[in-house]
Formats: C-alpha cells, sequence, structure tokens
C-alpha cells in the first residue's frame, strides 16, 4: 500500500481519497447530529459564525495579544488570516498581500529575536501534484490600542518556498520549533507519516529542500463507531493539525477522529519523541477536525472544525502534563 500510494497515479488516488473522505463526511452528517449544542460544554470555549470563516484549516493562538486566536480557510478563499476571540467572534481580519491562497493548511505562531510572528502553510496538495510549497512569515500586528472589529493589510516579512527531497506529499501538520529554529512538516496521505524539517529562517531566498527526518508510528483509529468505515479505509487516523508547547515541552497532533499528546525532553530528537505512546484525547465528534493549537500556557488546546456554525473547543490537558 505505501509503494502504491508513493508512485506516480497519486494524483487519481489523492482524488479519490478526497472524494471518500467527502462522502464520509454526508454519510456521517445524514446519521450523526453535529449540533454544537449536543457538545459536551465543558469542552466548547466558543462558536464561529461568521461567514468569513466557512471553512476553518489551521488555528494559532496569537502571542502578541490578548484573547486572539488565528485562524484561516483551506484551498480556494482569500489570502486572509481571521482572528477570533475565545467565544468565536470575529475581531481581526488580515489580509496577506503578494500571496494566494493555494492550499492554506496550517498556523503557527511563535516570538523571534523579540517579536511575534504567524506562520502561514501552503502545503496542501491532495492531487499530490504541486511543483513547489511555500510557507509565508508575517509579523503579527500589536492591536492593543486598535478599536475592534478592524481589518489590515500586511507583507510577508520572508518566505520559505521549498520541495520534498522524495516527491511531492500532502501536507496538512506544521509546528514550529521555536528553540531550534526550525519547522517541522508532518505529511499526511501516507500508509506511514513521514516527518520533515526546514529552517525557519534559511541563508538565502532560494527554494530550500526540506530534510526527511524519518517515518513516524502511524496514529491509532479513534475507536467511535461511526468511524469505523473510514478506519477500515485508513483515512481518519491520518494528521491533520499539529503544534508544539510554547516552552516546548509537548507536541499536539490532531487526526479526523481524537487528539494527542507526546512528551518532549530537552534536546530530545523529533523522531524519538513520535517513537513513544503518546496520551489519547478523545473528542467529541466533529465534522471535520482541521485545527489545533496550545494556548499560551501550554495547559490547553484549542481545536477547530469545519463548516458553519463551527465549534471552537477549548481541551484542558493538564491530566497529561
Amino acid at each position: 500500500m505505501k509503494n502504491i500510494i508513493r508512485t506516480r497515479p497519486r494524483f487519481i488516488l489523492g482524488t479519490l481519497i478526497s472524494i471518500i473522505l467527502s462522502l464520509f463526511v454526508l454519510s456521517c452528517t445524514s446519521h450523526t447530529s453535529r449540533s454544537v449544542a449536543n457538545l459536551p460544554e465543558n469542552l466548547l470555549s466558543g462558536v464561529i459564525h461568521s461567514e468569513n470563516i466557512s471553512e476553518a484549516s489551521g488555528i494559532a493562538v496569537s502571542k502578541q495579544n490578548r484573547d486572539i486566536i488565528w485562524i484561516n480557510n483551506d484551498s480556494g478563499n482569500r489570502a486572509s488570516v481571521f482572528g477570533v476571540d475565545s467565544t468565536g467572534k470575529q475581531e481581526v481580519q488580515l489580509d496577506i498581500t503578494g500571496t494566494e491562497n493555494t492550499d492554506w493548511e496550517d498556523l503557527a505562531t511563535f516570538q523571534f529575536e523579540g517579536r511575534s510572528y504567524i506562520l502561514i502553510a501552503d502545503v496542501g496538495d491532495n492531487g499530490t501534484s504541486r511543483k513547489h510549497y511555500t510557507i509565508h512569515i508575517v509579523q503579527e500586528p500589536d492591536l492593543s490600542q486598535t478599536d475592534m472589529p478592524v481589518h489590515l493589510t500586511l507583507q510577508p516579512k520572508w518566505n520559505i518556498t521549498f520541495t520534498y527531497p522524495d516527491g511531492e506529499h500532502d501536507c496538512e501538520s506544521v509546528a514550529v520549533d521555536a528553540k531550534r529554529q526550525q519547522v517541522l512538516l508532518l505529511s499526511k496521505r501516507e500508509e506511514v507519516p513521514i516527518l520533515y524539517q526546514l529552517p525557519l529562517t534559511p541563508k538565502n531566498q532560494k527554494q530550500s529542500i526540506a530534510r526527511e527526518l524519518g517515518p513516524i508510528k502511524p496514529f491509532p483509529a479513534p475507536g467511535q463507531t461511526y468511524f469505523r468505515l473510514i478506519d477500515l479505509l485508513g483515512y481518519t487516523s491520518q494528521p491533520t493539525g499539529m503544534d508544539i508547547a510554547p516552552d516546548g515541552s509537548g507536541v499536539a497532533v490532531l487526526t479526523y477522529g481524537d487528539a494527542y499528546y507526546y512528551p518532549v525532553a530537552e534536546d530530545q530528537n523529533w523522531v524519538d519523541v513520535f517513537s513513544l505512546t503518546p496520551s489519547v484525547i478523545s473528542l467529541p465528534l466533529l465534522e471535520q477536525a482541521e485545527g489545533i493549537g496550545f494556548d499560551n500556557s501550554g495547559e490547553h488546546l484549542f481545536i477547530v472544525s469545519e463548516k458553519l456554525p463551527a465549534p471552537l473547543l477549548k481541551i484542558d490537558i493538564r491530566p497529561f502534563l
């Protein structure tokens, strides 16, 4: 299976996977209530109603502004990042000039040389047909003296254009290792996910080649019975989001079913981290779980799903720390 996935009818295979996932979402929606009202109140931070955020894909908590959570839309939408508060109310729109949302899949926030930044990962590739991928880095605006809501225009401070050493890959999970000044990327479509690394600040503007760190253990399929068909097909356990704790002490990965938390020891390499057995963070049934991000304390995870109204979950992970 792995060899088939990584050879050249990958465009056809990627298209078939997308169709299967779409049918899966439709079938689950028709058989199981997905309304926000059915979600546990202790997990629900807020609800996103803004029509501007109808296909939430990535999420990252602001390092610069209190009670602002950045969210981006999936492919084909405007090149914008939206800021919501913890209730899900849209407060900010950032239009990113000089970019195109080919397939923005994930966000990350980090601090570098005393400033706060947002990483925008244009790395999705459902058909495994892209010639290159791009990561945009924009500086977070200081909104402390700004009346909300606000609409701003920003330019990237720098971009990272790259390819993989072994061909095209779909990816939805990107995180920043601020201590080592690295960007981590976790492939999605392979039977065994592959971890890659890029320098956060390339030495030049030439196209980079991501470094393959190695395969990691596949994530277990979720235990809920309404996922069983898709589990047999092997897709719901694929990673859809990733984030590293602000102090680097842990990493969280989201799949279509559950989330997983891995502790990180000082100077531990990432392949060893992912060789550990993670703590399973069981999630309620969501329309399509897409984005995950730590809060600034590192004690909670925000999780967002596609489609409106979109629940904004806040998960207490202190029992796993």
